[in-house]
Protein backbone atom coordinates (compact mmCIF):
# COMPACT_ATOMS: atom_id res chain seq x y z
CA UNK A 1 0.00 0.00 0.00
CA UNK A 2 1.32 3.45 -0.93
CA UNK A 3 1.19 5.79 2.06
CA UNK A 4 2.18 9.42 2.56
CA UNK A 5 2.65 10.79 6.06
CA UNK A 6 2.16 14.55 6.13
CA UNK A 7 3.72 15.60 9.39
CA UNK A 8 6.26 12.96 10.43
CA UNK A 9 6.31 14.13 14.03
CA UNK A 10 5.69 12.28 17.27
CA UNK A 11 2.37 10.81 16.10
CA UNK A 12 2.58 10.63 12.30
CA UNK A 13 6.20 9.56 12.36
CA UNK A 14 5.51 6.84 14.91
CA UNK A 15 2.71 5.17 13.00
CA UNK A 16 4.38 5.81 9.66
CA UNK A 17 7.51 4.04 10.88
CA UNK A 18 5.54 0.98 11.94
CA UNK A 19 3.78 0.91 8.57
CA UNK A 20 7.11 1.17 6.77
CA UNK A 21 8.54 -1.63 8.88
CA UNK A 22 5.52 -3.77 7.95
CA UNK A 23 6.54 -3.44 4.29
CA UNK A 24 4.29 -0.65 3.03
CA UNK A 25 5.57 1.97 0.61
CA UNK A 26 5.75 4.96 2.95
CA UNK A 27 6.86 8.51 2.11
CA UNK A 28 7.32 11.12 4.82
CA UNK A 29 6.58 14.80 4.26
CA UNK A 30 8.73 16.58 6.82
CA UNK A 31 10.84 19.68 7.13
CA UNK A 32 13.63 21.20 9.19
CA UNK A 33 16.23 19.29 11.15
CA UNK A 34 13.86 16.39 11.77
CA UNK A 35 13.21 15.90 8.06
CA UNK A 36 16.92 16.21 7.26
CA UNK A 37 17.76 13.59 9.88
CA UNK A 38 15.17 11.16 8.51
CA UNK A 39 16.63 11.62 5.05
CA UNK A 40 20.23 11.09 6.13
CA UNK A 41 19.97 8.45 8.84
CA UNK A 42 16.41 7.12 8.80
CA UNK A 43 13.63 7.42 11.38
CA UNK A 44 14.20 5.70 14.71
CA UNK A 45 11.42 4.71 17.10
CA UNK A 46 12.35 3.60 20.60
CA UNK A 47 10.61 2.87 23.87
CA UNK A 48 9.55 0.06 26.20
CA UNK A 49 8.51 -2.06 23.19
CA UNK A 50 11.95 -1.94 21.62
CA UNK A 51 13.86 0.12 19.10
CA UNK A 52 14.07 0.06 15.32
CA UNK A 53 15.00 2.33 12.42
CA UNK A 54 13.31 2.59 9.04
CA UNK A 55 14.55 4.28 5.90
CA UNK A 56 11.98 5.83 3.61
CA UNK A 57 11.82 8.72 1.14
CA UNK A 58 11.30 12.14 2.72
CA UNK A 59 10.62 15.55 1.18
CA UNK A 60 9.31 18.97 2.15
CA UNK A 61 7.12 19.31 -0.93
CA UNK A 62 4.56 17.20 -2.75
CA UNK A 63 5.05 18.92 -6.12
CA UNK A 64 5.26 16.22 -8.76
CA UNK A 65 4.16 13.47 -6.36
CA UNK A 66 1.86 10.69 -7.49
CA UNK A 67 -1.43 9.87 -5.74
CA UNK A 68 -1.19 7.37 -2.89
CA UNK A 69 -3.66 4.97 -1.31
CA UNK A 70 -3.58 6.55 2.13
CA UNK A 71 -2.54 9.92 3.52
CA UNK A 72 -1.94 10.22 7.25
CA UNK A 73 -2.41 13.93 7.93
CA UNK A 74 -0.82 14.36 11.35
CA UNK A 75 0.44 17.93 11.61
CA UNK A 76 -0.65 20.15 14.49
CA UNK A 77 -3.86 21.92 13.56
CA UNK A 78 -2.22 25.34 13.68
CA UNK A 79 0.02 24.22 10.79
CA UNK A 80 -2.92 23.40 8.51
CA UNK A 81 -2.57 26.66 6.59
CA UNK A 82 0.76 25.48 5.20
CA UNK A 83 0.21 21.71 5.34
CA UNK A 84 -3.20 21.32 3.69
CA UNK A 85 -2.02 22.71 0.31
CA UNK A 86 0.39 19.74 0.22
CA UNK A 87 -2.50 17.26 -0.05
CA UNK A 88 -3.91 17.62 -3.61
CA UNK A 89 -1.01 15.97 -5.49
CA UNK A 90 -1.26 12.98 -3.15
CA UNK A 91 -5.00 12.45 -3.61
CA UNK A 92 -6.49 10.41 -6.43
CA UNK A 93 -9.92 8.92 -7.05
CA UNK A 94 -9.52 6.21 -4.38
CA UNK A 95 -7.24 7.92 -1.87
CA UNK A 96 -8.24 8.02 1.79
CA UNK A 97 -7.06 10.97 3.90
CA UNK A 98 -7.04 10.15 7.61
CA UNK A 99 -6.70 13.18 9.87
CA UNK A 100 -4.94 12.58 13.19
CA UNK A 101 -4.85 16.06 14.71
CA UNK A 102 -5.48 17.99 17.88
CA UNK A 103 -8.86 19.69 17.97
CA UNK A 104 -12.08 18.84 16.13
CA UNK A 105 -11.80 20.86 12.92
CA UNK A 106 -9.29 18.70 11.05
CA UNK A 107 -11.77 16.74 8.89
CA UNK A 108 -13.67 19.88 7.88
CA UNK A 109 -10.50 21.74 6.94
CA UNK A 110 -9.11 18.77 5.00
CA UNK A 111 -12.40 18.20 3.16
CA UNK A 112 -12.36 21.81 1.96
CA UNK A 113 -9.16 20.95 0.10
CA UNK A 114 -9.65 17.35 -1.11
CA UNK A 115 -13.42 16.77 -0.88
CA UNK A 116 -15.57 15.13 1.77
CA UNK A 117 -15.61 11.72 0.10
CA UNK A 118 -11.87 11.28 0.70
CA UNK A 119 -11.71 12.19 4.39
CA UNK A 120 -11.82 10.07 7.52
CA UNK A 121 -11.62 11.57 10.99
CA UNK A 122 -9.46 9.91 13.60
CA UNK A 123 -8.03 10.07 17.08
CA UNK A 124 -4.67 8.73 18.24
CA UNK A 125 -4.01 7.89 21.86
CA UNK A 126 -0.30 7.52 22.48
CA UNK A 127 2.46 9.22 24.44
CA UNK A 128 5.37 9.95 22.12
CA UNK A 129 7.80 12.79 21.55
CA UNK A 130 10.66 13.76 19.27
CA UNK A 131 13.70 13.52 21.55
CA UNK A 132 16.24 14.32 18.82
CA UNK A 133 16.00 14.96 15.07
CA UNK A 134 15.02 11.67 13.48
CA UNK A 135 14.28 9.97 16.83
CA UNK A 136 10.81 9.37 18.31
CA UNK A 137 10.46 7.98 21.82
CA UNK A 138 7.37 6.34 23.27
CA UNK A 139 6.53 6.56 26.96
CA UNK A 140 4.66 3.52 28.17
CA UNK A 141 3.11 0.87 25.94
CA UNK A 142 -0.44 2.15 25.38
CA UNK A 143 -1.26 2.96 21.75
CA UNK A 144 -4.58 3.18 19.99
CA UNK A 145 -6.21 4.73 16.93
CA UNK A 146 -9.95 5.09 16.35
CA UNK A 147 -11.17 6.37 13.00
CA UNK A 148 -14.32 6.59 10.92
CA UNK A 149 -16.22 8.41 8.22
CA UNK A 150 -17.31 11.93 8.99
CA UNK A 151 -19.20 12.91 5.84
CA UNK A 152 -19.73 10.03 3.40
CA UNK A 153 -20.66 6.69 4.98
CA UNK A 154 -21.23 4.92 1.66
CA UNK A 155 -17.80 5.70 0.26
CA UNK A 156 -15.50 6.17 3.23
CA UNK A 157 -16.49 3.03 5.14
CA UNK A 158 -15.72 0.90 2.10
CA UNK A 159 -12.45 2.72 1.49
CA UNK A 160 -11.51 2.44 5.15
CA UNK A 161 -11.70 -1.35 5.36
CA UNK A 162 -8.21 -1.90 3.87
CA UNK A 163 -6.98 0.73 6.30
CA UNK A 164 -8.09 -1.40 9.25
CA UNK A 165 -6.00 -4.27 7.93
CA UNK A 166 -3.02 -2.04 7.19
CA UNK A 167 -2.92 -0.51 10.66
CA UNK A 168 -3.46 -3.83 12.39
CA UNK A 169 -0.75 -5.29 10.21
CA UNK A 170 1.66 -2.65 11.40
CA UNK A 171 1.42 -4.02 14.97
CA UNK A 172 1.14 -0.36 15.99
CA UNK A 173 -2.49 -0.01 17.00
CA UNK A 174 -5.25 -1.69 18.95
CA UNK A 175 -8.78 -0.89 19.95
CA UNK A 176 -12.38 -1.94 20.28
CA UNK A 177 -15.73 -0.96 18.78
CA UNK A 178 -16.68 2.65 19.47
CA UNK A 179 -20.30 3.82 19.67
CA UNK A 180 -21.40 6.66 17.40
CA UNK A 181 -20.84 10.16 18.64
CA UNK A 182 -22.14 13.37 17.11
CA UNK A 183 -19.10 15.22 18.36
CA UNK A 184 -16.21 13.93 20.45
CA UNK A 185 -13.35 16.02 21.71
CA UNK A 186 -10.99 14.55 24.28
CA UNK A 187 -7.74 16.34 24.99
CA UNK A 188 -4.95 14.68 26.87
CA UNK A 189 -3.44 18.12 27.46
CA UNK A 190 -0.11 17.06 25.98
CA UNK A 191 1.75 17.75 22.78
CA UNK A 192 2.51 14.05 22.72
CA UNK A 193 -0.99 12.97 21.76
CA UNK A 194 -3.76 14.64 19.76
CA UNK A 195 -7.35 14.93 20.91
CA UNK A 196 -10.13 13.04 19.20
CA UNK A 197 -11.85 14.22 16.06
CA UNK A 198 -15.62 14.22 15.57
CA UNK A 199 -17.64 11.66 13.74
CA UNK A 200 -21.09 12.76 12.67
CA UNK A 201 -22.29 9.60 10.97
CA UNK A 202 -22.21 7.37 14.03
CA UNK A 203 -20.11 4.65 12.36
CA UNK A 204 -16.49 4.16 13.36
CA UNK A 205 -13.87 1.61 12.47
CA UNK A 206 -11.61 0.40 15.27
CA UNK A 207 -8.08 -0.82 14.74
Amino acid sequence: MRIAVVGAGAVGGYFGAFLARAGHDVRFIARGAHGEAIQSQGLTVRGPLGEFTVRAPVSESTVGARPVDLVLHAVKSYDNATALPLLPPLVGDSTVVLTLQNGVDGPDEASAIVGREAVLGGAAYIATSIVAPGVIEQTGTYRRIVFGEVFSPSSSVVAGQPLVAVLRGSSAVSGSSIPGWRTRSASWGSSRSPPACPCSSGRWNPC
